[in-house]
């Protein structure tokens, strides 16, 4: 008698290898395929590539928003509008220079085109320089970082970031958390900035607007781009 081995291999179509460079998105509703292959990558209808292990979905990474690049020109502030209320926070995060004829500049912060006298901050600086610090109960321009000017250096800008948790709220006022530095007089000095701050209104948030204490202008180069946290 012949005996035959029979050898069955089930390899689901929908498991791909992961792509190098991936997007990745949170869903409500999961498909059915996500309770029947362990891990599996799935395409949303809207061409988001999204992961599933064990019909549990893995967290999202920062979902990029918008990004805004000042070029050919300078300009006097940096505006985020129709920010979706789809994230429970926001993350910015900017690199660039003021023109500014002192050595830094504060760049500040506006919600909602809101420019009346509705903000609050505090930040702590220190580094090259000796501790500081500075509030504000009642202010139209709210500080977020310091920023170096290009008469320091052309070419060695600041960094700094805006984070706002639970923006899309309407319970609370928002409030708002901003890091970065700036070099001092010559290029080897460097100072560091933590801001906290906050906006006395509980709207959800859609719109964030950036410019500069003294300014006049971010300058060209300038990048700041906008994220959201699931």
């Amino acid at each position: 008698m012949k005996k035959c081995l029979w050898l069955v291999l089930f390899a689901p179509l929908a498991v791909m290898a992961q792509p190098a460079n991936s997007q990745f998105q949170i869903v409500n509703t999961l498909p059915a395929t996500c309770s029947n292959y362990s891990p599996v990558l799935e395409k949303a209808s809207t061409g988001v590539i999204y992961t599933c292990h064990g019909g549990v979905y893995t967290p999202a990474p920062p979902g990029f928003i918008n990004q805004i690049v000042v070029s050919g020109s300078t300009t006097t502030n940096i505006t985020f509008s129709a920010i979706p209320g789809t994230y429970s926070s926001l993350h910015i995060g900017c690199q660039g220079l003021s023109n500014d004829a002192a050595s830094s500049d504060f760049v500040t912060v506006q919600f909602n085109g809101d420019t009346g006298t509705n903000y609050s901050y505090s930040y702590i600086a220190g580094g090259h320089s000796a501790l500081s610090s500075s509030f504000s109960n009642a202010t139209a321009a709210p500080a977020v970082s310091a920023i170096s000017s290009s008469v320091v250096s052309a070419t060695r800008a600041s960094q700094f970031t805006l984070d706002v948790i639970n923006y899309a709220g309407t319970t609370f006022t928002k409030s708002y958390q901003g890091f970065g530095g700036a070099l001092g007089s010559s290029a080897g000095n460097i100072d560091a900035f933590n801001t906290n701050g906050s906006w006395n209104s509980t709207a959800a948030i859609t719109s964030i607007k950036l410019a500069l204490a003294t300014g006049p202008d971010f300058v060209a180069g300038t990048t700041c781009s906008l994220y959201g946290l699931q």
